[in-house]
């Protein structure tokens, strides 16, 4: 039975966080190990802090 389960596949999937703080940074890391594409947004995070853990910072759309 157990043969025929696969489990859940985390590889090339995106990793979203909201600011890279504590949490952010250390989860940065572990989302890179399984090649998920990790992507930061926060008002004050900037593009070379988030290129410094791996993640791609993108902008929030205004409405």
């Amino acid at each position: 039975m157990l043969a025929n389960h696969r489990g859940h596949r985390p590889q090339r999937q995106n990793r979203r966080h909201h600011g890279l703080g504590r949490v952010g940074q250390k989860l940065a890391p572990y989302a890179k190990a399984f090649d998920m594409k990790v992507i930061a947004w926060s008002e004050y995070l900037a593009t070379e802090k988030a290129a410094e853990h791996g993640a791609v910072l993108v902008i929030k759309k205004s409405s």
